[in-house]
This record gives structure tokens, sequence and C-alpha cells, in this order.
């Protein structure tokens, strides 16, 4: 992209790309995002940089379901104008019964959550006056007001919820699964790298086993510890 950009503007003229707004949309399973989304991705910032919508079909069509032309149409030419205003519009700021409300959700928002639900949704405050702004463009408005506001309160919401419903349950990864059972069952003794390596029969490499036990220490299921013994020290966990 970065090469594109390159090509696109003159000599001695600025690179556009410092101007791009760059947005990503896509489509997971919960099963296949609990398996694939890396504990570091969670802890580093990356996972709450997106928001995460849960969606399911709400009717059988054989035929599938489209729109007319005429609502296509119709939706495209409001879109347009909406998006060509906002190109001339500056600075957008919050009037002032916004910035009184705003201020009240700020504090809620704002808040640290612990454990895995809140390494994804920490950047809560700053999702919300994102989607108020583009509620506002999208009215061909400066002016970020209470109704955009809401709006925005409203689809963060609903992401938090879908991220407590994809992300909070019981891991469906069965290594983590048998981890997690067996952390609980020794609960509270810390069970050494050794007797979780002799828990799989030593069938698992220590790259499958580091991932599920870095995915429990992401989500707050286990703690690490140092165990002393009469040579060197060995590291453990346990049950939180």
């Amino acid at each position: 992209m970065g090469r594109g950009f390159a090509q696109d503007h003159g000599p001695g003229e600025p690179d556009p790309g410092h101007r791009s707004h760059i947005s990503i949309i896509g489509h997971i399973t919960d099963d296949e995002l609990r398996r694939t989304l890396h504990p570091s991705q969670l802890t580093n910032g990356f996972a709450n940089r997106f928001l995460f919508v849960c969606a399911r079909r709400s009717k059988v069509l054989p035929e599938g379901g489209s729109l007319s032309d005429d609502t296509v149409e119709e939706l495209g030419l409001r879109l347009g104008k909406a998006i060509e205003c906002a190109r001339k519009i500056g600075r957008v700021e919050r009037d002032d019964d916004a910035r009184a409300l705003w201020a009240e959700m700020y504090e809620s928002l704002s808040e640290t959550r612990p454990g895995v639900i809140g390494a994804a949704t920490n950047r809560a405050e700053a999702q919300v006056l994102r989607l108020s702004v583009i509620y506002a463009l999208l009215d061909s408005s400066s002016k970020v007001s209470c109704h955009h506001l809401r709006a925005a309160w409203e689809v963060w919401r609903y992401c938090e919820d879908s991220v407590r419903y994809a992300l909070g349950g019981s891991p469906r990864d069965p290594v983590i699964e048998k981890l997690l059972i067996a952390f609980r069952a020794a609960r509270p003794k810390v069970l050494t790298r050794t007797e979780i390596r002799d828990l799989f029969s030593r069938h698992l490499s220590s790259t499958q086993i580091r991932r599920a036990l870095d995915h429990l220490e992401a989500t707050g299921a286990v703690t690490r510890f140092e165990v002393k013994t009469a040579g060197r020290s060995a590291i453990g966990w346990k049950a939180v």
C-alpha cells in the first residue's frame, strides 16, 4: 500500500498516505476466535482496537434476501451526501448538552476492567468517542449532540456484550479445557511444568502447552508462581 501512495503523488508533493484512514471488516466464528486469538493480542492492545459484533441468521431465506434498486440508490445518495459534507467539516466538537453527558459517561467508560473481557474492551471511551463522531457526520453535523452519544453508547454496549458472549465463557480448546480442569482439581496446589507435561503423557509440544498457559494467565484463570526446590527454582501455576 505504501508503494501505491508513492506512485500516486508527484515530485515535491506531500505523500497523501498520512491522511489515510484504514478500516478492517472481518468475519469469524466464536470457536475460531477463541482458538486463534493469542493471549498476547489481548494484552498488547491489538484486540481492543476492534469492535466485536455478534451476529446470527434471523430467518431462513431459500431464495436469499435483497433490497430494491430504489432503496439501494436512495441509501447510496444519502451516504454520498454525508461523505461530501464531512469532507468540508473541520473540527468536530460536542455541544454543551453532549459535553455534560460525556462527562457522566466518561468515568464508567474509562474504568479498567479485569481479565479477558477487560483486555478486549479497555478502549471503551475511545471507541464511543469515534462512534459518536461518525453519527454526527452521518447527520452532516459539525457538532456531536446527545442523541449521537447515546447511539454510540448503545452500539458499544452491544459490542461489549458480544465480547462477553464470545470470549467470556469456558474455553473450547481441548488443551485449555483439560488444563483448567486439572488446575481446579489441584487447587490450591501449584502444578509445575513437569506435572503439566505428564498430564498430557508428554505427547504435547512445549509450544502447545505454553500457548494454553498463556491463555489461562491472560484470562485470569491461573497465576504463575516460583516453586522452591532443592536445586534450581521451578515455575508453576495454580488456579485463581
